[in-house]
């Protein structure tokens, strides 16, 4: 995973909003960086942050 655009997108309406960002990766493992707590934790905000998931989202 490591080519990536440097150009995201962020589209914003009255109550979402979306962030589209292209990966050189299979999109099975995108999809478990996004869906699976463990990996969220790893990777989410900003490096000396900490991440906690509470579990309670089960796919």
């Amino acid at each position: 995973m490591s080519d990536t655009t440097d150009d995201a997108k962020v589209e914003t309406g009255q109550q979402h909003m979306t962030v589209r960002r292209t990966f050189d990766a299979p999109s099975e493992l995108v999809f478990d960086a996004w869906t699976d707590p463990n990996q969220v934790d790893q990777w989410w905000g900003p490096d000396g942050f900490t991440t906690t998931t509470d579990g309670a989202f089960e796919m």
